[in-house]
């Protein structure tokens, strides 16, 4: 059985990845386990073999209804797909990214798919999630954009602000130099622009076939409009710019600066 994990900062396009992996009729999808009470904990920085496979097979046959994210499969705000003989069992998360070369050192079944986005399209998406970003409880923007103090809450599984997202994307560029045959960088605006051959490659290198249940989800999930701040059927704009007029240009200054001056200026594309 191989193991598969996305993990992206939040508001990168994880859900709507995850969901593309979730379209292969040989895959076991799990939505956030190492968030959900049942798993919370499962795995950390030192988990052993004998966790890590302890895990992979507890979400395989998990019915926790946040993992498998049933209610919002019953609305449609989620698919709900077809499966065969399952030989991958994969999970995505927002979060615990510090768990990811354990996970690559101990497991020889382990493939990781670091998902980044613009990080100046990650602060605009934060921004305009209400669930996310509390201006009903007083938060201001120009305050947390850049450590997502009231948001992460000092928690060091938490990757909300420009900070956490700078961590990130040094952690990415470094498993895919240490760990290239297991780790697979995926720019969000490839999959946007581009998304069959960007999933196309990706199942490549997972080792997973590419059904028409795939082509089928990819072709409705950028067609079809469901609203839901988390719904994965929404119609996709292929330039991530929309921060252009949602964000100061003081802020878009300072990041692009920082990205420049810490190598991570590849990270600023949006087509």
């Amino acid at each position: 059985m191989k193991h598969i994990a996305i993990h992206s900062v939040p508001r990168s396009g994880s859900s709507w990845l995850g969901e593309i992996l979730n379209s292969s009729p040989s895959v076991s999808y799990a939505f956030q386990p190492l968030f959900s009470y049942q798993f919370k904990g499962a795995l950390n920085a030192n988990s052993s073999m004998v966790e890590i496979q302890n895990f992979y097979n507890n979400i395989k046959e998990t019915d926790d209804k946040f993992v498998t994210q049933l209610d919002d499969r019953r609305s449609g705000i989620k698919p709900s797909f077809q499966k065969s003989t399952i030989s991958h069992i994969a999970y995505k998360e927002v979060r615990y990214h510090y768990i990811l070369e354990n996970l690559l050192e101990q497991n020889p079944a382990q493939r990781v798919i670091g998902l980044i986005r613009n990080p100046l399209s990650v602060l605009s998406s934060w921004k305009n999630a209400p669930r996310e970003f509390r201006t009903d409880l007083g938060w201001t923007f120009d305050s947390e954009w850049k450590h997502a103090n009231l948001k992460n809450m000092n928690k060091a599984e938490e990757y909300f602000g420009f900070e956490r997202w700078k961590e990130t994307a040094l952690l990415f560029k470094k498993l895919e130099k240490n760990f290239s045959s297991k780790f697979k960088l995926v720019f969000y605006t490839d999959l946007l622009s581009n998304t069959e051959t960007v999933v196309r490659e990706t199942f490549d290198f997972l080792e997973l076939d590419f059904t028409m249940q795939t082509k089928d989800f990819i072709s409705q999930s950028i067609q079809k409009e469901i609203a839901g701040t988390y719904s994965v059927f929404k119609k996709k704009q292929y330039i991530d710019n929309n921060y252009l007029n949602n964000l100061s240009t003081n802020i878009i200054e300072e990041v692009s600066n920082e990205c420049n001056s810490a190598g991570l200026s590849q990270f600023l594309k949006v087509s």
